[in-house]
């Protein structure tokens, strides 16, 4: 999936995405929605660095 020049990510992405380094024991987040958010930081980052021809 290819992102437009400029997008927002929510700030509970990477919040929920620390949860991997930093648990929170009393948080209830599963770890498949930890990794979704990983994964969706992850896709942003990558976007930016290699866009493919459409995000241009």
């Amino acid at each position: 999936m290819s992102l437009p020049k400029k997008c927002l990510v929510d700030a509970n992405a990477p919040k929920t995405a620390n949860l991997a380094t930093q648990p929170d024991p009393g948080s209830d987040v599963s770890d498949a929605c930890v990794l979704a958010c990983i994964e969706a930081v992850e896709h942003v980052i990558l976007q930016r660095l290699n866009p493919t021809p459409y995000a241009r």
